[in-house]
């Protein structure tokens, strides 16, 4: 009988040690951990229009892992400005999960009117930039935005905000035209343009007859922006962009509120959600990111995206 009670005491010592030397980390361990991110922790995937966060990093994965025990010590890494958007991300999973919408919304940011030269992206409040030329970076006016925001959630002195992404992008927008003034007219040309003609695009190769035709109708204005996987060829004053796959097929084309052509079945942009609906009726999917809604039209080839008051954000043409 003392024995067992022996073999039973050694089992609840071991049980309490255990965890501890298992998961356990100090603040020099978390340190350690800390000092290894940087811009290349943020890890991504991408398709069409949509950037979403993946958090494939081991790093992070390890600190996002370890939760609130390493949340002191990213606070105190925040102002490194390499560092401060993924402890952002990591800080915003642990303290705050319903916020931590893992797409990440982009406005491009254009140069001499039409030159694409990169882009804003936003996740739960705080903007950085990637340009063509230099890559990440971040304002020091957004780093010290982060950092006060996260000293009084900490604190719990401040609630989580709410983020209206059409109003900030918006804002972005009128501050890139003032700093990258358009001085060139472009007409829009895409009052031409017939709804039988677009799907009549899908799944065609670049070099089809119908493109030359339609760009030529458009104009000489286009961007083209190219990415691992696919490359965009867009018409910014024609509210129209063409997405093709790195084989030159179409697989989507996106559509703006400046696009003045037809839209199927007698759709407009100006139409909220309820009169879509009325229309074409529900969708055959549909969900939510950041304060957006998508909804998928499986058999009509549709994708449209609504703003939080349900205006249209995006109108998308793809059989996929």
């Amino acid at each position: 009988m003392p024995h067992i009670v022996k073999r039973k005491l050694r089992y609840i010592i071991l049980s309490l040690i255990i965890p501890i030397s298992t998961f356990g980390k100090t603040n020099n361990e978390i340190q350690q951990l800390i000092d290894r991110l940087s811009w290349e922790s943020i890890t991504m995937d991408h398709s069409y229009y949509t950037f979403t966060v993946n958090y494939s990093d081991s790093v992070v994965q390890d600190l996002i892992q370890i939760g609130q025990p390493a949340v002191n010590v990213l606070f105190d890494n925040l102002t490194k400005s390499n560092k401060t958007v993924i402890i952002h991300m990591i800080l915003t999973k642990i303290i705050e999960p319903e916020n931590a919408n893992d797409n990440l919304p982009m406005v491009y940011i254009y140069q001499d009117c039409n030159n694409l030269i990169g882009w804003h992206n936003l996740y739960n409040g705080v903007i950085w930039e990637w340009y063509s030329k230099s890559n990440n970076s971040i304002s020091q006016k957004e780093i010290d935005k982060a950092v006060f925001y996260w000293r009084k959630r900490i604190k719990g002195e401040l609630k989580p905000e709410k983020i209206e992404i059409g109003k900030v992008f918006e804002n972005l927008q009128a501050e890139d035209q003032k700093k990258y003034p358009c001085r060139k007219v472009y007409d829009n040309k895409s009052g031409g343009i017939k709804t039988e003609t677009l799907f009549e695009l899908l799944d065609k190769n670049l070099h089809y007859q119908k493109f030359n035709e339609v760009f030529t109708n458009l104009g000489n204005d286009s961007t083209i922006s190219k990415y691992d996987d696919c490359f965009f060829i867009s018409y910014g004053a024609d509210g129209i962009d063409f997405r093709f796959d790195k084989d030159s097929i179409l697989t989507s084309i996106f559509i703006e509120s400046g696009y003045q052509g037809d839209l199927p079945h007698k759709l407009k942009y100006t139409d909220k959600k309820s009169i879509v609906e009325s229309k074409i009726g529900k969708p055959y999917k549909s969900g939510t990111y950041s304060d957006c809604e998508w909804t998928w039209y499986k058999d009509k080839y549709l994708y449209i995206d609504y703003f939080s008051d349900k205006r249209i954000k995006t109108f998308a043409i793809s059989k996929k």
